[in-house]
C-alpha cells in the first residue's frame, strides 16, 4: 500500500547485518515486495545488538542522514536505535529532506513524530 501510494523507486531500509537484525527488519518480505513492486532496496547497517543506547541511536542517525540524500522513500524497520527516546531525530531528518516514510511499528511511531 505504501509503494502504490508513493510511487517510490529506491526505499531505504536500516538495520543490523546479522541474522536477528534481518529477521526483525522483516528484510526477506521487504525483498519480495521489491520484487513485486518493482523498487530498489537502499540498505544501511547499525549496530543495534549494544549495551550502550547512545550508540544505537548515532548508528541509526547516521543511516538515515545518510539514506536520506539516496532514496525516494524509507521503511523504519524494529531497531534498537527507534524508540520514543530518538525518533524526533529521525523524523525531523527524513522531513528536512522531504523523504516519506513508514513504520514498521505503526501507531506508537506514529504518534511520537
Amino acid at each position: 500500500i505504501f509503494h502504490k501510494i508513493i510511487g517510490f523507486k529506491k526505499l531505504g531500509v536500516v538495520y543490523e547485518d546479522s541474522v536477528a537484525g534481518r529477521s526483525y527488519a522483516a528484510l526477506e518480505d521487504i525483498k519480495t515486495v521489491a520484487k513485486q513492486a518493482g523498487f530498489s532496496i537502499v540498505s544501511c547497517y547499525a549496530k543495534s545488538d549494544v549495551q550502550e543506547l547512545h550508540v544505537a541511536y548515532a548508528e541509526v542517525n547516521r543511516c538515515y542522514e545518510k539514506l536520506a540524500k539516496e532514496v525516494d522513500a524509507v521503511y523504519i524497520t524494529n531497531h534498537s536505535g527507534v524508540d520514543k527516546h530518538n525518533i524526533a531525530p529521525i523524523v525531523n531528518t527524513l522531513l528536512k529532506h522531504k523523504i516519506p516514510s513508514f513504520s514498521q511499528n505503526g501507531s506508537f511511531e506514529v504518534k511520537h513524530g
